[in-house]
């Protein structure tokens, strides 16, 4: 790993935003709606209410997320996309969880997931090999025998960090929430692999995303858009090898398991220097940076994907310690969405890089994952 202290740097910090709106006067608005009739509307009656249907849907699971609700705000977001299913952004909800997770609880139901398991078609159109599953670097390599552990400031700690391990004051495990791992974990087989995928995905679908995140957009793939093939590796990798070893790094008062962690985000990401874009006559592909700011997620996670020789400057800036952090293809980068990072600007070549952003399947209030949902739809009938 290449680690350069950048103290100073013009990279800021930002106050959580205060939340203003009321979850039940949301929840007031969605009952009224849902209990409309919609069949006696008209067409433009109807549309002004999936328009407002959506808004709530989304209103309500930030909320829910802002308050610690992760379980609950996912739950929201399905159901709103599952009754909304033209909105984009909801359905971009839906699309994670049935590539990833086979269970859908939002209201205590199960079901088996659809799409990346189901899709065998596709993997007969591909001409990538699929690499081999992900393995542990060596026998003893977990926990700190495997990543580097670095620590950050008390009061810099994420809020979200200090809810879930029931304390409002930063012990010195709880600061240790930046991890990096000294060797590979993804092999440069399956790098490339997954590079090459998201570029056939980026093809088919007539180019990449530019505009999914709003306050920090990125020139990204979602992982469910890649060949079905890819999505089971990375599910299968992530079950089996590189959530248990994220765990193992992660302070123990959070109380987490491998487990009771859920993908809220997966997506492969391309970082293209000045000269990239010179080649573009519409400037693209890829942006160059990323500006700072902070995830929704509890724990984050940025895999290299090609080395650093491949390209010049980028890394993942922490504004919290003034740390620049990066490593070759293959390394992990481990750490607490909720601290204010960057992405730092790559002056020449291509950076890739596969970006996770994951969530506890429980709510901060210890209420059962569902309970929102449930309270509606008894309020409807």
């Amino acid at each position: 790993y290449r680690i350069n202290h950048r103290h100073g740097s013009s990279y800021g910090n930002s106050d959580a935003s205060t939340i203003s709106a009321s979850v039940d006067d949301t929840i007031d608005s969605l009952v009224k709606l849902l209990s409309k009739d919609a069949a006696a509307a008209n067409d433009d009656d109807r549309q002004k209410q999936e328009e407002e249907e959506v808004r709530l849907w989304k209103r309500l699971g930030k909320l829910r997320l802002d308050a610690g609700e992760f379980a609950e705000a996912a739950r929201i977001f399905r159901y709103g996309s599952r009754r909304c299913p033209s909105d984009e952004g909801l359905r971009h909800h839906c699309q994670v969880h049935d590539a990833f997770h086979c269970e859908d609880v939002e209201d205590g139901s199960t079901t088996t997931s659809s799409g990346a398991d189901g899709d065998k078609d596709d993997d007969e159109a591909t001409h990538s090999k699929v690499p081999d599953p992900m393995q542990i670097p060596n026998a003893d390599g977990e926990g700190d025998d495997l990543f580097l552990i670095l620590d950050v400031p008390p009061d810099k700690v994420p809020a979200n960090i200090l809810q879930f391990s029931g304390t409002t004051v930063a012990t010195p495990s709880l600061t240790r929430i930046i991890c990096a791992s000294k060797k590979p974990i993804l092999s440069k087989e399956a790098c490339l692999f997954l590079i090459q995928s998201a570029t056939d995905a980026a093809t088919k679908r007539g180019g990449w995303t530019t505009d999914r995140h709003v306050h920090a957009p990125t020139c990204d793939i979602p992982a469910f858009d890649l060949q079905p093939a890819a999505v089971r590796w990375i599910r299968s990798g992530f079950d089996q090898v590189l959530l248990p070893l994220i765990v193992s790094t992660l302070p123990s008062e959070l109380g987490l398991s491998a487990n009771s962690l859920r993908i809220q985000d997966c997506f492969i990401v391309r970082y293209d220097g000045e000269e990239e874009h010179q080649q573009h006559s519409d400037g693209g592909p890829g942006f160059s940076s990323l500006r700072p700011h902070e995830d929704e997620s509890l724990v984050s996670l940025t895999i290299a994907l090609n080395d650093m020789s491949e390209y010049e400057g980028g890394g993942l800036f922490v504004a919290s310690t003034g740390d620049l952090l990066n490593g070759d293809a293959g390394t992990v980068l481990s750490f607490a969405g909720g601290m204010v990072h960057g992405g730092y600007p790559v002056s020449k070549g291509t950076r890739w890089i596969l970006t996770v952003f994951l969530y506890i399947d429980k709510n901060l209030s210890c209420k059962e994952p569902g309970y929102t949902i449930r309270a509606i739809k008894d309020a409807v009938m």
